[in-house]
């Protein structure tokens, strides 16, 4: 989903004057859709490739149809058009410490962010949208994977649930 972000100029601005990228209104949620439903159809597309901080990225990326797509995204369930599209749902849990410890040595070290602003970015931005438009779509899962300890062991279950069902449909 990252790669379906709007431009940093279209995205809302807090009363600190930190743009506000976890929103649903922060992605293109209609391309989006209209790209899963080309895969989905059979054919391939081509878009424009993310980059953190550097809208003027030109690179693109080549992605292929599959048996299997495996859609990833903030909000793939809160908007309607793609969570309707789906046919499996995972959601990846980590309890609200462990997201903030690891988005505090991230930020810091990717982004070069001061603790303020990355504290302030995930006690008003992160975690309130997580409550609002993350959380409410936990019962609707089929498999939760718990990303406390190790993704490795999460993959691992995917990997043999998503195989179990390429092998019975």
């Amino acid at each position: 989903m990252d790669n379906y972000y709007k431009a940093r100029s279209h995205q809302l601005t807090d009363s600190k004057g930190f743009k506000n990228f976890d929103l649903p209104g922060s992605f293109h949620e209609d391309r989006f859709c209209d790209d899963l439903k080309t895969l989905i159809s059979g054919q391939n597309i081509r878009l424009q490739q993310y980059e953190f901080n550097n809208e003027g990225n030109t690179e693109y990326l080549q992605i292929k149809t599959a048996p299997v797509i495996i859609v990833e995204g903030l909000f793939i369930y809160f908007y309607t058009s793609i969570k309707s599209l789906l046919h499996y749902k995972v959601m990846v849990m980590l309890p609200f410490k462990d997201a903030y410890d690891r988005r505090l040595k991230r930020d810091q070290n990717e982004r070069n962010y001061k603790v303020e602003e990355i504290s302030h970015r995930y006690n008003n931005h992160v975690e309130p949208a997580y409550l609002k438009f993350i959380e409410p779509y936990i019962p609707d899962m089929d498999l939760l994977v718990d990303n406390q300890l190790s993704l490795k062991e999460g993959e691992l279950v995917l990997k043999k649930r998503i195989e179990y069902i390429l092998l019975n449909s």
